[in-house]
């Protein structure tokens, strides 16, 4: 799911094949430290693309 919010803010949410434990993960949280941000990009491609599966959770 990719949910852009009035702040301007981009929310993804990833369900695992099964049920399981949910996880939050942040990036950007101090706007002058971008190497979170660019992790959460490359997190996103692989499971976008399949190289990376969630197995359990959200």
């Amino acid at each position: 799911m990719d949910s852009s919010t009035p702040t301007g803010l981009s929310v993804f949410q990833f369900a695992g094949l099964r049920q399981g434990p949910k996880v939050i993960i942040l990036g950007a949280v101090h706007g002058n430290e971008t190497c979170g941000t660019e992790a959460l990009k490359r997190l996103r491609q692989e499971i976008e693309s399949g190289e990376l599966c969630i197995n359990r959770g959200t």
